[in-house]
Formats: structure tokens, C-alpha cells, sequence
């Protein structure tokens, strides 16, 4: 179980803004039923806690009220954590292979999914890592950053996935989903919905 006393940081919610507009974006008005799903299954979360942008135009979790220090802002039960299927034994990249895989069968599985709301709402596919740069076109910038910590390939987490999840097979664009919403979202324990 999470219990959350320090600042909120909302997995989410942390992206640029695409519109300045808040009555347009996707994830500010899908969160009421976020958190609806989310409680409705035995999370918490503080009423005081919201999406919107602050004044860089920059969208994140932000409080809509002040909140006192060691205040429980968001509490997430292991119900609601998408683990590996299995006893989680065994070599670490054959278990997070599992993980994506079971993500995988979550997002397949559509609206029949426990996590679908969860997954409607999410915007891993949005992410601006390293990952989604174009290895031929953005060359200039690939090179720049190598070495820079993390030390490594931009590409290095494509790569893995690639040879020890795949085996060399080209994933499908929801297999490539799953990766990435386990990639940006998931915590040693698994992916937690919610989380500060």
C-alpha cells in the first residue's frame, strides 16, 4: 500500500501543454472520471488535488487549495496495481517482459478491462522521451546526448524490449503502447494508476 506525506508528483499528469485552452484537454477533463474510477475501487485521493496548468502553461497535478504538511494526498491499494501475471521469481528482464505482456492483455481487453478507464485516460503515447526521437531525422540531437546521464542510447529501452521481450519480431502498435505505458508509468512494485 502507498501512503503519500511529501509533495504530489502525479506520473500522469507531467507533459507540456498542448492547448492553452483546459476545456480542450483531454486529461484535465477526463480526470473527474479518473478519480471516480479510481475511489470507486478503493483508492484515495485528496478533493483538494486537481490537473490543470500553472502559470507557465505547463498541465500537472496541482492543488486547488492549500494543503497542510503530512496530509495523505493519494493512497493507491495493491488492487489497483498492474503486476507481472505469475509469482514474479525468475530473471528480472523475463519479469518485466511479463509486466508488458500483461499490460498488453489489459489494453486488449478494451472497456472489459479493470484498468480501462485508467488506460483511456493515459497519454504515454504523448511522451517526449528520448525513445520517440527518429534515429535518422533528429541525429543531430541523439548525438548531443549521449553520455549525458542516464548514460546510454537514447534507444537503449526500445532495443531491450526489442530483443528479450520480442525476441526480434516487430511489436504491434498496441504491444508498442503497452511498452510504453509500462516504460513511463510502471514503479518497481508495477503500474500504479496513481501515485505521489
Amino acid at each position: 500500500m502507498f501512503l503519500v506525506h511529501n509533495l504530489l508528483l502525479f506520473i500522469l499528469s507531467i507533459a507540456f501543454a498542448a492547448s492553452d485552452d483546459s476545456n480542450d484537454d483531454p486529461l484535465i477533463t477526463k480526470y473527474p472520471g479518473l478519480v471516480s474510477w479510481f475511489t470507486s475501487n478503493g483508492g484515495y485521493i485528496d478533493q483538494r488535488i486537481t490537473i490543470g496548468y500553472d502559470g507557465n502553461g505547463i498541465r500537472g497535478m496541482i492543488a486547488s487549495d492549500r494543503i497542510l504538511e503530512d496530509t495523505l494526498l493519494i493512497h493507491c491499494p495493491g488492487s489497483l496495481v498492474v503486476e507481472p501475471d505469475g509469482d514474479g521469481d525468475g530473471d528480472g528482464y523475463v519479469n518485466q517482459c511479463a509486466h508488458i505482456e500483461n499490460i498488453f492483455k489489459e489494453l486488449n481487453a478494451g472497456n472489459q478491462s479493470k484498468w480501462y478507464t485508467y488506460f483511456d485516460f493515459d497519454d504515454s503515447l504523448g511522451s517526449r522521451i528520448p525513445s520517440e526521437w527518429d534515429m535518422d531525422t533528429d541525429t543531430n540531437t541523439v548525438k548531443e546526448l549521449q553520455g549525458l546521464p542516464p548514460t546510454g542510447q537514447t534507444h537503449r529501452h526500445i532495443e531491450w524490449y526489442m530483443s528479450w521481450c520480442k525476441l526480434g519480431e516487430e511489436p504491434t502498435d498496441l504491444e508498442m503502447r503497452a511498452f510504453k505505458i509500462f516504460l513511463t508509468r510502471s514503479a518497481d512494485v508495477g503500474l500504479v494508476p496513481m501515485y505521489g
